[in-house]
């Protein structure tokens, strides 16, 4: 970052330190976003300007570049401001920060069809109809009507009939509406079937980036609008921001350069209106602009563990912070946990031996402000170290199971978890790209509440949250596990998983969703009749979990629970990996573990032994052909044991097991006995050393 001229005596007293917008590096979240430069130094006579032009600079000094400067970095791009001060004695010592201004992200698109048709699409009684749709610059994509779920970027539905919940009737047209995003941009696309004979009158729903407004803008940002009528012959816009307006449609991004852009003091309305000849219905959005820095007050949000404090921690646990803010430029953290911080975040976990956790004497308190350049705003989180433990818990009542003893119950009210009601808000399991903060939330309750020592709360869903998930599961199995059909633990925290936390943790009984109840019951369904039901691939996805392993099930994304199921959670390679490397915790599953790797091996060696002599003789030509089929076996039935391993969740055998499969491949690899040149070079010693003796007697 710097470099000097002087001997360490005279670059001692001397700093310079030169930032933008109070950073050391700045990322701008819009082309119209001005920056200033200011310049700080201890003990400097002069300063020169090095980049991105020469000149002058007071050893104090301060300047805004502004959109269109020659200083401005273009889109895309960076400006690095460099300068060089010196002191009294002749030192030199220099800094530097750049300013990055990002490429504007594409927005993505979405195009969703019925039989090949934009829509509306009438059916006659009894047809059927196929949708499909197409996304372009998305990451993820959902189905947001008929019913909310998940669904790929690209897909096709299956054949959908009369008797499919998704037709239409004569009084009820049908909406297939379907969302993309690219994590900041939305699009939506939606197609309307109806029967003949529907005879509804006109209606109208227009949104601006998927919302019915009013929306706030950040300058720079832009939007994009849809809409859907049904039941129309013609809708008109007010002002025409779109020509030749069709019933269902949407508008190209609009962006500050669109005379339909609003400003900081004017907003703008959009008007859609559609009629059938006879009705007519319309429907508004209206778009504002935020005056960041002058009218916007900025926000922000701090917590810890999910909570807004103060907490307090059990000797050995770990806390998470995590923040949020609006109308702000920048944030920064005092004490300086995290560096670097951006406008949103969260921390990693931080445990005993940090400098920033608390101790029993002295809490910690954590302080974020924010600033829009004008004006600031703060917010502090308190975390505790508690003085004694908790209470000891006892072994509960005959009939409370538990897993195997493992779980227990408090016999005096459990200590408190620094949480609001609902307790956890988000489906998890071992495998999942999981938050933090519910698995953390998850395992208090699994810890405190419920007695399962072994789970550690450090966020992450490892091997002993998987057992006492499991252990939960079983206990409470009459209304976890048995509404779904099942009889064995899932281990995956799910509808009826999460309901029950809550409940047991807010003490009052926990409601579903109609969709959900129809998950469950479609599942049980499958299990009963051995096979799927009519029901349409879209909007489906099948799970690697068993409470939803098999089945075609719809992801809701709402509830009474507030839980809500990312659009693509996905495998966390992370977690799956800290399941793989945990040790079982208890010397019982320590020895069974081992007992299991080695009775693995023994029948592995066994059957390479049996082929290979059932194969072929034991002659010196057959030397390589027994080795390979050996060898062969062993390989072969490791990577079939490292995959048996992985389904059954017997996640202690996977690394053994890859142990062995290296040193077996490699012993196949570099062996003597592996290599051909060297066999046939022995048979030849051997057959040489038989027509000698051959010799010797005649």
């Amino acid at each position: 970052m710097f470099f000097c001229f002087a001997p360490s005596s005279a670059l001692a007293a001397l700093s310079v330190d030169i930032k933008a917008d109070n950073q050391d590096s700045l990322t701008l979240s819009t082309s119209t976003q001005p920056f200033t430069v200011s310049l700080t130094t201890v003990d400097a006579i002069a300063c020169q300007l090095t980049a991105p032009t020469s000149s002058g600079l007071s050893p104090s000094a301060s300047f805004t570049v502004l959109p269109g400067d020659a200083s401005y970095p273009a889109i895309g791009g960076s400006t690095t401001f460099s300068v060089t001060c010196i002191d009294a004695g002749g030192a030199s010592l220099s800094d530097s920060v750049i300013v990055i201004l990002p490429a504007p992200i594409t927005p993505p698109t979405i195009d969703v069809k019925v039989n090949g048709s934009d829509g509306p699409v009438t059916l006659s009684s009894g047809s059927t109809y196929t949708y499909t749709w197409n996304s372009t610059n998305s990451t993820a994509c959902q189905q947001v009507s008929p019913t909310v779920s998940g669904v790929t970027l690209n897909g096709v539905s299956s054949v959908i009939d009369s008797s499919n919940p998704f037709y239409p009737s004569t009084s009820t047209p049908v909406t297939i509406t379907i969302t993309c995003t690219n994590g900041t941009v939305n699009a939506s696309d939606t197609v309307v079937v109806q029967l003949v004979g529907s005879t509804s009158t006109p209606s109208i729903d227009v949104k601006a980036n998927g919302s019915d407004g009013p929306i706030t803008l950040i300058p720079g940002g832009t939007y994009t609008l849809s809409w859907v009528s049904l039941n129309s012959t013609s809708c008109q816009m007010n002002p025409a921001i779109v020509s030749g307006m069709s019933l269902i449609g949407s508008s190209a991004p609009i962006d500050s350069s669109n005379p339909f852009y609003p400003s900081t003091t004017t907003p703008i309305t959009i008007t859609v209106s559609c009629t059938d000849g006879v009705t007519t219905a319309s429907d508004s959005v209206t778009i504002n602009l935020a005056n960041i820095g002058t009218t916007t007050t900025p926000i922000v949000d701090i917590k810890a563990n999910g909570s807004d404090g103060p907490i307090t921690l059990m000797t050995g646990d770990v806390y998470i912070l995590s923040w949020t803010s609006t109308n702000s430029t920048a944030c920064q953290m005092s004490p300086s946990v995290v560096s670097g911080i951006g406008l949103v975040g969260t921390s990693s976990p931080i445990a005993s031996g940090n400098p920033f956790y608390p101790s029993t004497s002295t809490p910690v308190t954590i302080t974020i402000t924010c600033t829009n350049g004008t004006v600031n705003a703060s917010d502090t989180v308190v975390i505790d170290l508690a003085i004694t433990p908790p209470p000891s818990p006892v072994t509960p009542p005959s009939g409370g199971g538990g897993g195997g003893g493992s779980g227990r119950r408090h016999s005096s009210p459990p200590p408190s978890i620094p949480f609001a009601c609902p307790l956890v808000n988000d489906y998890m399991r071992i495998d999942f790209n999981n938050d933090p903060i519910e698995v953390m939330k998850l395992q208090s309750f699994l810890k405190v509440y419920m007695g399962y020592d072994a789970v550690t709360i450090n966020g992450v869903f490892d091997q002993a949250t998987y057992d006492a998930v499991g252990n939960f599961q079983d206990k409470y199995k009459d209304e976890i596990l048995t509404p779904w059909g099942e009889t064995a633990p899932t281990h995956y925290a799910y509808i009826l998983t999460l309901k029950k936390v809550n409940e047991i943790y807010c003490g009052n009984n926990v409601a579903i969703t109609p969709e959900q109840q129809h998950e469950i019951d479609v599942y049980r369904a499958l299990l009963q009749s051995g096979g799927g039901v009519g029901l349409p691939i879209v909007g489906y996805q099948t799970s690697t979990s068993t409470e939803v392993l098999t089945a075609l099930v719809p992801i809701t994304s709402t509830s009474t629970l507030a839980i809500a199921e990312p659009i693509n959670k996905g495998q966390n390679l992370r977690n799956l990996a800290s399941a793989i490397l945990t040790t079982p915790d208890s010397l019982r599953d320590k020895l069974q573990c081992l007992y299991e790797f080695a009775l693995i091996l023994s029948v592995l060696y066994l059957l390479g032994a049996i082929l290979k002599n059932v194969l072929y003789t034991d002659t010196s030509e057959n030397v390589l052909k027994r080795f390979i089929v050996g060898w062969s076996t062993l390989v072969l039935g490791l990577l079939g044991a490292i995959a048996a391993s992985y389904i059954l969740n017997e996640y202690c055998l996977i690394l053994p097991l890859i142990v062995v499969l290296i040193f077996s491949v490699a012993w196949v690899i570099f062996s003597p006995k592996g290599n051909v040149s060297t066999i046939e070079g022995s048979t030849i010693v051997i057959e040489e050393s038989k027509i000698d003796e051959k010799e010797e007697i005649f």
